[in-house]
């Protein structure tokens, strides 16, 4: 079995499943309700507003479904909107007919996912990309919700309780695996939704143009080619990483995590496409709801019904990137107020309401399920040269806030020079229209946020993504003053800029994959990671043949001992479909108790060391559900001939794993050391 071949497989099934369950029932709900314009839109236009509405709103409709429903119906109803979309195409006669370009760019972005999705396989060993450190957690969820629905079962800690976390993302993905029946896990159901993502933010960028007011008289195709200019090209975090690593000799795999993160459109969407789609449903929202000012009644109620389900959609997409987005609302608020706008008042009021209501299952999951309060704390958005100049403290507080315009010059790059060449040039310009407005202000809004507040689960996630709000208003300035210029005739400074962006990205399209043949010269952390490639080989083997044999709701428990804080457990989310009791440090990210998950690692990390006799073995994985236990050539104890793991007959074995069953750790076989 290649498994190069098999994720390939999986992920073009993925891709062409995706188009059932999201682009043709989001058609469906944009004809139904008219979003954006969509009955008087030309076919290419038609297309493009159905996937981001279909974007926007799904997630909502079809985590709600699958709540209250179960994931068969809100499969059901995802194929009746597919359905109705083709019968719609069959009688107002949609055609589509791509030019050799459209289908030369979406090619390219099928293979720029593909490539940084899969594992290459050469056979004995498994070359995993460098993001698996966040699809586990990806593929987990969506394995969690195809087997438990929607909230899901905690995927990282087995408990009774459901999960506290965002998950509407990953309801889509659950769907597309359900519909493949087999040939595509998890984790290709989540890359073809990534792809969608792209294709998703490149769509909603270039709507926001025209509406906007940015580029009113600019045609299709020359918006087209600014947004594409743009979201090619990341910050300019390869000046320090080349600086940095010609100077120390060591290299990042990820060029944004040099400092503090400003997450390029690239990686945002390979990394995150859950915060992206987020962003998507809320400049969704922020359009509907700007199609309803002025309008009587009648008319404003669909844009209002679908501005408020954009908003609470982004909500169970990513809370943070919605946090954000609230407060620019809220402030957006007071400004209607004090402009004395009552109508436009009372519609946002309204949406806000039906939002709320419509988001507190949601809602009351997040706040029901964890402990300790809100998760953020005060900060300094960090700055690696000034964090080395202080000790923590007031100075290096200060230092960082003295950084600030050079930090966001290297982390938004030319998106940092558009935005100042566009306001220099302000009283040229035409005034902003109210989309515009709301922009600017959630992008302040985010740069304010991101700057001083962070958030304390694990990673600084609320700093680093809501950093997409003034990414996008900084894409809209920089393709507003861009437009001016013939291609040919873009300054040389900005063609620099631009130059440098995409070799930051291409950086990374690199790095993301081929890390393991740099990791002599990569950062401990980045090592530790890694692991053994053909223990990863060796591990994706064992599960496949679990996934084949064993029940699934057998609890297969592997070594969850982290040796560093970077360590992420990976192979078990990535490629097995059975509960685990407890993945490894990461095991309170969906709401678990900290101390619970703490006692569970201090318990289960014994039983890969060697240290305990079988009939220890036995009692403290019996005390934790666990009805199989994975052992590796890396752990402690497979190199211990006299240990429990050469003393039971294993389920599974292989040169490198053992799986073997609790019940039968006291028996005496035929075990054998290597």
């Amino acid at each position: 079995m290649n498994f190069t071949l098999v994720d390939a497989g999986g992920y073009t099934l993925s891709v062409l499943s995706h188009g059932l369950i999201l682009l043709l029932p989001g058609m469906s709900l944009a004809f139904c309700f008219d979003a954006l314009g969509f009955r008087q839109a030309p076919m290419s236009e038609k297309i493009l507003t159905g996937l981001i509405t279909g974007s926007a709103l799904l997630p909502l409709l079809d985590s709600m479904a699958a709540r209250f429903a179960g994931l068969d119906s809100a499969l059901a109803f995802n194929l009746g909107l597919a359905a109705l979309a083709l019968v719609l195409a069959f009688k107002t006669h949609w055609r589509v007919a791509p030019s050799r370009s459209v289908l030369a760019l979406t090619a390219l972005w099928f293979a720029v996912v593909m490539f940084e999705w899969i594992d290459f396989d050469t056979g004995s060993i498994l070359y995993q990309p460098f993001t698996s450190f966040d699809t586990v957690k990806h593929a987990a969820t969506v394995q969690a919700i195809h087997d438990s629905g929607a909230p899901p079962l905690d995927p990282f800690f087995l408990r009774p309780e459901r999960v506290s976390y965002y998950y509407f993302f990953y309801t889509v993905a659950a769907l597309s695996q359900r519909l493949c029946a087999g040939w595509a896990d998890a984790k290709a159901a989540t890359g073809g939704l990534t792809f969608w993502t792209g294709l998703g933010l490149f769509a909603v960028m270039r709507l926001v143009l025209e509406r906007g007011g940015y580029l009113p008289q600019a045609d299709p195709a020359r918006r087209s080619k600014l947004v594409l200019l743009i979201l090619a090209a990341s910050g300019l975090d390869i000046v320090p990483v080349l600086i940095i690593g010609l100077w120390t000799g060591k290299w990042v795999a990820d060029p944004a995590s040099w400092s503090e993160q400003i997450t390029g459109w690239f990686e945002s969407v390979i990394w995150v496409p859950h915060h992206t789609t987020a962003l998507i449903a809320i400049l969704f929202g922020f359009m509907a709801a700007v199609d309803g000012f002025g309008k009587n009644l009648r008319r404003s109620a669909a844009p209002a019904i679908l501005a408020a389900m954009a908003f609470a959609s982004a909500l169970g997409l990513s809370i943070w990137v919605t946090f954000a987005a609230a407060a620019g609302a809220a402030f957006w608020f007071v400004v209607l107020v004090a402009e004395r706008r009552w109508r436009a008042v009372a519609a946002l009021a309204v949406i806000g309401l039906i939002a709320l209501v419509l988001a507190a299952p949601q809602l009351h999951d997040l706040s029901a399920g964890r402990d300790g309060g809100i998760p953020v704390t005060l900060t300094v958005h960090s700055f690696r040269p000034a964090d080395g100049l202080f000790p923590p403290g007031i100075m290096q507080n200060v230092a960082r806030f003295l950084c600030l315009p050079l930090n966001y010059f290297l982390g938004f790059g030319v998106l940092f020079a558009g935005a100042w060449l566009y306001w220099r040039a302000r009283p040229q310009t035409q005034p902003p229209n109210e989309l515009a407005r709301v922009i600017t202000i959630c992008a302040f809004m985010g740069l304010f946020i991101g700057s001083f507040l962070r958030s304390i689960i694990f990673n600084n996630d609320l700093g680093w993504r809501v950093m997409l709000f003034p990414m996008t208003a900084g894409l809209m300035w920089t393709a507003a003053w861009l437009q001016r210029f013939p291609p040919k005739q873009i300054p040389l400074a900005m063609k620099a800029l631009l130059g440098t962006g995409y070799a930051t990205s291409l950086y990374a399209l690199i790095g993301l994959r081929a890390y393991y043949a740099f990791l002599p010269v990569l950062p401990h952390s980045v090592q530790v990671f890694a692991g053994n490639a053909d223990t990863q080989h060796a591990l994706r083997l064992a599960y496949a043949w679990a996934n084949a044999n064993l029940p699934e709701q057998a609890i297969l428990q592997h070594n969850p001992h982290a040796p560093s804080v970077s360590t992420r457990a990976t192979a078990f989310g990535l490629y097995s479909r059975n509960p685990v009791a407890v993945s490894d440090r990461f095991g309170s990210l969906f709401g678990a108790d900290f101390d619970l998950v703490s006692a569970r690692l201090g318990e289960l990390a014994p039983i890969f060391e060697g240290r305990l006799s079988a009939a220890e073995v036995k009692d403290r994985a019996t005390k934790n559900h666990i009805d199989e236990l994975v052992v590796t050539s890396d752990d402690s104890v497979w190199s211990q001939p006299s240990s429990w793991i050469w003393q039971a007959k294993p389920d599974y074995e292989s040169s490198g794993v053992r799986i073997i069953p609790v019940a039968g750790l006291l028996d005496q076989t035929a075990g054998r050391a290597p």
